[in-house]
Order: structure tokens, then sequence, then C-alpha cells
């Protein structure tokens, strides 16, 4: 579930992994927590899977981060995903 959740944020704009935790607590961190490995842990796996795509950019003044970007094949699967229903 993670995963599309993930997705989902990404459908949106590249962003950070620590970006991601950050939207995740802000919009279901009432009801469902998820973990800063957890969230680290997925997106290198949707990387290797090529869901995801990352670049390195080099902060002025700020540490260096690691943005990530949804592929094509990331937006196929989200789409496949919220095709169907929950159960």
């Amino acid at each position: 579930m993670i995963q599309y959740i993930l997705l989902g944020f990404l459908n949106y704009q590249p962003m950070t992994g620590y970006d991601l935790m950050r939207a995740l607590d802000h919009s279901t961190g009432h009801f469902w927590h998820a973990y800063h490995s957890q969230i680290y842990t997925t997106l290198r796996q949707m990387e290797k899977d090529g869901l995801v795509a990352s670049q390195f950019v080099m902060g002025e003044g700020q540490p260096d981060r690691r943005t990530y970007t949804i592929t094509e094949q990331g937006r196929e699967q989200l789409t496949e995903w919220l095709s169907h229903p929950l159960t």
C-alpha cells in the first residue's frame, strides 16, 4: 500500500524522502504512520523496479538531497491500482 501512496504524491511533483515523510504525516498521520526506514526502503525498491527515478541535487548552504520523480511505468501502475476498488 505504501508504494501506491508514494506514487500518488510523486504524481503531483518530484519530492525527496523527507518531503514524502512530511506529506504522509500531514495527510494520514492521524490514523496511519510510516517509518522513515519504510519510506526509504520502499523508494529504493521502486527505483529498482523502474517506478521512480532519482536525482542527486547538490545543495548550496543546505544538505545534498535525492529527489524522486515518478516514471511513466510508475504512472501506469498507479493508474491500474486506482482503477480497482479496494476490498
